[in-house]
């Protein structure tokens, strides 16, 4: 393949007759995916060719080229498959500003999983929202900062709550806030996270929460790895994973 032109395939170009770029388009097939179509693509054709070049504050530098991007990238994406992460699977990012980001979000675009990006900034009640909101399989976090912590703690108090409700048989707003000194709005999104995850039924009136999860169901998602793996999805992709080891090539 010309490897001068092969970006054509996905843009289109047009200059004046000075050189100068005077149009410029996106053009790409329905089945386009980045981490393939480009960074293995160029990593087959000029796996030593600079990718980028990352550099800290203290001008510590890191060359990656797009072998090595095709390859980690690769690598990563082997890594999540056996933690079960599939595609469609949403999964955040809390990685600051270090070059691992690049070929941890090649490895989620190569199966087809969602990254968010997001700030290590968060705190324990931003995560709780995000896991709520966007419906979060896993985190890939930083070990600097809180992060790690913080996302600790946002799990172990919705795991607080499980253990509440498998307790008392019922999963109310009310009860929450007096068993885990919670305020009202609090209580009501872990309620409703608990939902969304498969733990206990809809909103039914006067009627009390139906429990969707046994004890022994209970103990079985923890040994899975917690709420991140919570997900029907993912705990037959776990199943999956551990029926079938990773390989080191593509991932379809």
């Amino acid at each position: 393949m010309d490897v001068p032109s092969y970006h054509l395939n996905f843009v289109t170009e047009e200059y004046d007759e000075n050189g100068m770029l005077k149009k410029f388009g996106i053009k790409y097939p329905d089945n386009f995916n980045y981490a393939y179509d480009i960074i293995d693509k160029y990593g087959e054709m000029e796996p030593d060719r600079r990718a980028l070049m990352w550099v800290d504050l203290e001008g510590n530098e890191k060359l990656l080229t797009y072998g090595d991007l095709s390859r980690l990238s690769t690598q990563a994406a082997n890594m999540y498959r056996a933690w079960g992460i599939r595609k469609g699977d949403k999964v955040m990012l809390v990685l600051k500003r270090n070059y691992q980001y690049w070929y941890a979000i090649l490895g989620l675009m190569k199966l087809g999983a969602i990254a968010i990006p997001a700030t290590h900034m968060l705190t324990t009640k931003d995560f709780q929202y995000r896991f709520q909101a966007a419906d979060v399989s896993a985190v890939i976090a930083t070990a600097h900062a809180e992060a790690a912590h913080y996302i600790d703690e946002a799990d172990e108090l919705l795991s607080a709550a499980v253990e509440v409700v498998l307790e008392t048989g019922q999963a109310s707003v009310s009860m929450l806030q007096r068993r885990l000194k919670l305020g009202y709005s609090r209580a009501a999104r872990i309620v409703d996270e608990m939902e969304q995850r498969g733990i206990v039924g809809p909103f039914e009136g006067s009627k009390p929460r139906q429990l969707l999860v046994t004890r022994e169901k209970w103990e079985e998602i923890k040994m899975r790895g917690g709420l991140g793996a919570m997900s029907s999805a993912a705990m037959a992709a776990q199943d999956a994973a551990a029926e079938n080891p990773p390989v080191e090539e593509e991932i379809p």
